[in-house]
């Protein structure tokens, strides 16, 4: 009885320096990860006895726990800044459950600040103008990171993390994200689709504010952006009649001046006024500047 008890301690122990031994290398696809996209992570076994069964257990501490064989895996970013991912490897041999060899796998995830931009939907720019857009990247030194798209100027702001684009033609396309390291090399970590458009035409709204005692012309974008943009009239020419005798006046900006103002209040109910030769400009590195319909209205 003692040597068969002697035996299977023997055995035991002979079992767990064993499986002991065993180690698991994963290879990751990335550690850098857009938020919404996933990481593969390859689990490389070694050492592990035939008939000791193994898993992987999984944990990033915030969803529930994965379990898998020895096949690949995915993990999912969630939200931006560092995350770790806890993988074990689960032996059960003799009826016994035990963990081994804990790792810790780190990840940097990022994602691209804009109003309307969501993951896997392409990110709205327009020719000819400013696109600013910010990367949301914790922990990775803004001087090491690089951007790029083709027939695409991508420029770093002053502000940390953000960025202005500017693009020369219509299509589609992808922002390049890639990390620069110590010997000057750069690698991808991520590949953002961009649709580009034409620039929308704006809409001029006139107002006539009595409290400024003037006349404003107003742009409106009918379109959705990513961003706030920049826009509005550049010049004008107003015309109108004054006892029977037509005047032309000319002015930059987006509103007329308070003599003339009170000289429009003057005339008789019902006169005609017109914006002519209305020029309009958009985008701030190299505005764009447009011609827009004439507009009239009745006093």
């Amino acid at each position: 009885m003692k040597r068969l008890i002697v035996l299977a301690a023997l055995l035991y122990l002979n079992i767990g320096k064993t499986n002991a031994q065993i180690k698991v290398h994963y290879l990751v696809s990335s550690n850098h990860l857009l938020v919404g996209d996933s990481a593969k992570i390859t689990p490389i076994i070694v050492n592990a006895k035939p008939n000791t069964k193994v898993e992987l257990v999984a944990s990033d501490f915030q969803n529930d726990i994965i379990k898998t064989n020895s096949d690949p895996f995915y993990y999912k970013s969630y939200f931006s800044g560092r995350s770790e991912l806890m993988v074990a490897l689960k032996l059960s041999s003799n009826n016994k459950t035990y963990f081994i060899d804990t790792q810790y796998l780190s990840f940097y995830n990022f994602k691209i600040k804009a109003n309307i931009y969501t993951h896997k939907k392409p990110f709205i720019a327009y020719v000819g103008i400013d696109n600013p857009f910010e990367l949301d990247m914790p922990g990775i030194p803004m001087n090491t990171i690089v951007t790029s798209a083709q027939g695409v100027f991508i420029r770093p702001e002053n502000r940390d993390n953000s960025f202005t684009m500017f693009c020369m033609r219509e299509g589609e396309g992808q922002i390049a994200i890639a990390l620069k390291k110590e010997d000057g090399s750069e690698t991808i970590i991520s590949q953002i689709p961009v649709l580009i458009k034409k620039a929308p035409t704006p809409c001029i709204v006139t107002k006539i504010s009595e409290a400024d005692s003037t006349i404003f012309l107003n742009s409106v974008l009918n379109d959705q952006f990513n961003f706030e943009l920049k826009n509005g009239v550049d010049s004008f020419t107003l015309v109108y009649e004054k006892a029977g005798k037509k005047i032309t006046k000319i002015f930059s900006g987006n509103k007329i001046d308070t003599k003339t103002y009170s000289e429009l209040m003057s005339l008789p109910k019902g006169t005609w006024i017109y914006f002519e030769n209305i020029k309009h400009w958009i985008g701030l590195w190299a505005p764009k500047k447009y011609s827009i319909s004439n507009i009239a209205i009745k006093l």
